[in-house]
């Protein structure tokens, strides 16, 4: 995985006004995988991790990462 890639990724979306955060950061990790940023068997980034790089709230990467979960990803 690239993780540097993979956050450029979800920080571009930030230009996306009608995304919230919880949204950018689904929407990027997708595009992540479209662009095989991450590849199946991937581990994503810790929720610590993914804090520090983005900025974002616990509670908003714990919200994403389980809609990835029951969204099948």
């Amino acid at each position: 995985m690239n993780k540097e890639k993979l956050f450029n990724e979800i920080k571009d979306l930030s230009i996306i006004n009608s995304f919230s955060k919880h949204e950018q950061l689904v929407q990027g990790i997708i595009n992540g995988l479209n662009h095989k940023l991450i590849v199946k068997g991937d581990l994503l980034p810790s929720v610590n991790e993914m804090m520090r790089e983005t900025g974002f709230a616990k509670e908003t990467i714990g919200k994403a990462y389980k809609e990835l979960i029951s969204r099948g990803f």
